[in-house]
């Protein structure tokens, strides 16, 4: 998946980001952070990663992350939106693995 931020007025990309792996909730962003958090499949073939990513806002050029341990199978990561607060970041679940 591409996290990609556009120039208001002409539509334009400015920066595309592959942050490797499903980024399905909307993105937390700040005056110079933008965060991504992504899902994965045990074993899947793409190289995607279960993470929680913060890319600069001006380049998107990653510059903080953490990997979630992969699932004994199935899903795993961080599928919501991040959210971000006095300088804290919050990911939420960790597994998508029902019990």
């Amino acid at each position: 998946m591409y996290p990609t931020t556009i120039v208001s007025g002409s539509g334009e990309p400015r920066w595309k980001t592959d942050v490797f792996g499903w980024a399905w909730g909307q993105p937390a962003v700040t005056e110079t952070r933008v965060y991504a958090g992504t899902a994965s499949q045990k074993d899947y073939l793409a190289g995607h990663k279960g993470m929680v990513v913060g890319m600069d806002r001006s380049t998107g050029r990653p510059v903080w992350y953490y990997v979630a341990e992969p699932a004994a199978k199935g899903a795993y990561g961080f599928p919501g939106s991040p959210a971000v607060g006095e300088g804290r970041r919050r990911g939420a679940v960790r597994s998508c693995q029902k019990e």
